[in-house]
């Protein structure tokens, strides 16, 4: 238990990254209580004022110099944690160098100036140790909430961290099922369509009825799916961006749809140097949007933009005449949104009204 309490409070005690303009104020108000003694006794008003801002230009010059040591203190860590024998070493060189300063300036400046030694005695070896204590424990108590911030900081980088991973992840693996599903329909779906195709064909010659109207439809319709369906599917799972560009490929996703719906489209042709995977992002998030004004809207009409902005960064926006509401709830496709949102460092914002249906906008940073 005294070792755990211990450890809570050498914990509390440091190491902390040091706020320059608290020390900077602190030292300056510790020095100058030194002198305020001897400014009360100078003399009449004007006479003090002239001997405050000696003491104010004085003190403010020795605060310069012990806040420019902790600042390469700081430097010299290199963005580690200082072990707290380190820090340690830090605030005792501050503690002398601030000593150190008030001696020179006792001795050598000061006496120029007339003026008596107004930062005090203070080379006693008692008087030393209960300044370091002091500074230990003022930057312990001032630095603390500091510290807790930059903590909890950490925390919450590392878990957004986290949770990029496990976007990327998802990613990965929906992006792989959807290969895997599309090539299974180009060689094992679509060869057995043709080969059933081939052998009704077959079969319909043998018996002679080549004439059937209803046999050749359905030969047809065979062909059709194989031929056409197919493809389509299989273009939805994974698109050829790069054959079609990004325009062609969400025309063709919206083709699917193009007997219920009505589509908009406004596209900057200066994005067509999108990387591959801004392009697929933006493809994706198209994609789960539209799905979603068709399951949960219903909508009859789809605007889609992606434009350029005045940034250097470029803009993905859905709208649709869906009912709307007032209150947003995510759709099943909003995972897969966040995820690729995520990924390519874009803010997501989604508003609906009541009768106005729903408006996805997304923010993407400077293109490649």
């Amino acid at each position: 238990m005294k070792i755990s309490r211990l450890k809570r409070f050498l914990s509390w005690l440091g190491p902390h990254d040091y706020n320059y303009s608290l020390i900077f104020a602190w030292i300056f108000i510790f020095l100058w209580a030194q002198a305020r003694p001897f400014v009360l006794t100078s003399g009449n008003n004007i006479q003090q004022t002239k001997f405050g801002l000696e003491v104010s230009l004085v003190v403010s010059s020795i605060t310069f110099i012990i806040v420019s040591y902790l600042f390469i203190c700081m430097k010299l860590r290199r963005n580690k944690p200082a072990s707290f024998g380190r820090y340690s070493l830090e605030v005792i060189g501050a503690s002398a160098l601030s000593t150190f300063m008030a001696y020179v300036y006792n001795e050598t400046i000061i006496p120029w100036t007339n003026r008596p030694k107004y930062l005090g005695p203070d080379d006693k070896p008692i008087i030393f140790i209960v300044r370091i204590i002091f500074c230990f424990l003022f930057i312990a108590a001032t630095h603390q909430l500091q510290k807790s911030l930059k903590l909890r900081l950490q925390d919450a980088e590392a878990n957004n961290q986290a949770l990029l991973n496990e976007y990327k992840v998802l990613i990965e693996a929906d992006e792989e099922i959807r290969g895997q599903a599309s090539r299974y329909l180009h060689d094992r779906v679509q060869s057995e369509i043709m080969l059933a195709s081939f052998q009704l064909k077959k079969r319909v010659d043998e018996i002679g009825f080549s004439s059937d109207e209803e046999i050749k439809k359905s030969i047809s319709q065979l062909e059709k799916i194989r031929s056409v369906d197919l493809k389509l599917v299989s273009q939805l799972l994974t698109p050829n961006i790069e054959a079609e560009g990004l325009r062609g490929a969400i025309e063709s996703l919206c083709e699917q749809y193009s007997s219920n719906i009505k589509f908009g489209f406004d596209f900057d042709s200066s994005l067509d140097q999108l990387s591959s995977e801004q392009s697929l992002g933006v493809f994706r998030i198209v994609e789960q949007a539209l799905i979603n004004a068709i399951t949960h809207g219903p909508a009859t009409k789809v605007v889609i933009k992606v434009r350029a902005n005045s940034l250097g960064g470029f803009i993905v926006e859905i709208t649709d005449n869906g009912p709307g509401a007032d209150a947003v709830t995510p759709g099943t496709g909003s995972v897969i949104i966040d995820a690729w949102v995520s990924i390519l460092n874009g803010k997501k914002e989604i508003s609906s009204n009541t009768g106005q249906g729903y408006k996805l906008l997304v923010r993407f940073p400077v293109t490649n």
